[in-house]
């Protein structure tokens, strides 16, 4: 009896102090910069070694482009990630994406600090857009929530209504690099010129690149001079 009433009281603590858990796994945490238990922290992977100048993609050989991005025609200068994605570093962002957890937002930009202190100088951050549809079923853009965090961290202004999808995209889950491309293709739009801006382009996942590549085309045909990525996760494809 007595442990359930405790399992009872762990339960409704958690439930109104959700930002004591871990944004992974749920146990109690510690420390509350990222909100990341210290098990869960060490499952997850940062590249060792060797990666391609431009996406990021662990390879072989020091300041080299990987074959992917050789194959391609890319907008975007640089992407840089916090962790690669795996099974464990997924609930990262499917808490915030899927499960309405939009107070791990901030612990989310907070984990894209130290990667993007290796990109240029950049001029304001606009997020990966959602089509209005998809808004009004999930409530909020999760990217759009993390690069309000992340302008607050960096002191960096944020322009979330630049950048438009203006085609409801299906999910890029479980297509292929070459069904993704086209998938996104005259899916996105700007509402004015950037006069020669450096943008700093956020969204939750980088898996074959082709979101943020569209993205950046876009900016750059509207007056961008360069354009740079953050992701919270990165897949090794």
């Amino acid at each position: 009896m007595r442990n359930k009433i405790f399992n009872l009281i762990e339960a409704f603590e958690k439930a109104l102090f959700p930002e004591y858990s871990c944004i992974i796994c749920g146990r109690e945490v510690c420390d509350k910069t990222f909100l990341i238990c210290e098990n869960c922290k060490s499952l997850l992977i940062k590249p060792q070694g060797p990666v391609c100048k431009i996406c990021g993609m662990p390879i072989h050989e020091n300041n080299t482009i990987c074959d992917d991005c050789k194959s391609q025609k890319l907008y975007f200068e640089k992407a840089v990630y916090a962790y690669l994605f795996d099974k464990k570093s997924a609930n990262l962002v499917y808490g915030l994406k899927y499960s309405s957890k939009k107070y791990s937002a901030k612990y989310l930009a907070r984990l894209l600090v130290a990667p993007i202190t290796n990109l240029p100088y950049f001029d304001c951050i606009i997020p990966v857009p959602l089509h209005q549809d998809k808004i009004k079923l999930r409530g909020y853009n999760q990217c759009e929530l993390i690069a309000n965090y992340l302008s607050e961290c960096l002191n960096v202004p944020i322009i979330n209504d630049l950048l438009v999808r203006t085609k409801n995209t299906k999910s890029q889950t479980g297509k292929s690099k070459s069904a993704r491309k086209e998938n996104v293709l005259g899916a996105f739009s700007t509402k004015e010129k950037l006069n020669n801006k450096t943008i700093l382009l956020i969204d939750d996942v980088f898996t074959t690149g082709a979101t943020v590549n569209e993205c950046a085309k876009i900016l750059k045909e509207n007056g961008a001079k360069s354009v740079y990525v953050a992701t919270i996760l990165k897949t090794i494809n």
